[in-house]
């Protein structure tokens, strides 16, 4: 967690820069790390060698990492805001709810025979778990 930590706040350098800098990288990174693994699914989708469950899995995949990517938006949008405490939206439940959107996708990977993206999954949970830790550096719960 350490490394994939410098690795993605690597670009925030400046000591000067406040703690929700820091968070919204985070997000921006999960973001970024959604896309490319949402992409990927959708490759692997369209090759026509795979067994139907297989696609269908990819499928969904690329379902859930929509819906990854629209909460991870909210996180964004509240954190530009400065809406990480007010307004009566429970951020750390939104935090949560994209940590349980990823962890879907990676249950569902898991039960594929050696999928290419189960070790994407896996960073995307990290990513998306590093930025709700970010996220509690501001007093979101």
């Amino acid at each position: 967690m350490y490394e994939l930590c410098k690795d993605a706040l690597r670009d925030v350098t400046y000591p000067s820069n406040g703690v929700d800098l820091y968070a919204l990288v985070g997000a921006k990174r999960a973001l970024a790390s959604y896309d490319d693994t949402a992409r990927a699914a959708g490759t692997l989708r369209g090759n026509a060698s795979l067994p139907g469950d297989e696609r269908d899995a990819y499928a969904s995949c690329e379902e859930a990492y929509r819906a990854a990517t629209d909460t991870m938006d909210r996180v964004a949008a509240a954190l530009v805001g400065c809406r990480f405490l007010d307004d009566g939206d429970d951020l750390g439940q939104v935090y949560r709810d994209g940590v349980a959107q990823v962890d879907g996708f990676r249950d569902r990977v898991m039960k594929l025979p050696a999928s290419p993206l189960y070790g994407r999954s896996l960073v995307d949970r990290n990513l998306a778990v590093l930025a709700y830790f970010l996220g509690k550096l501001l007093g979101v719960q």
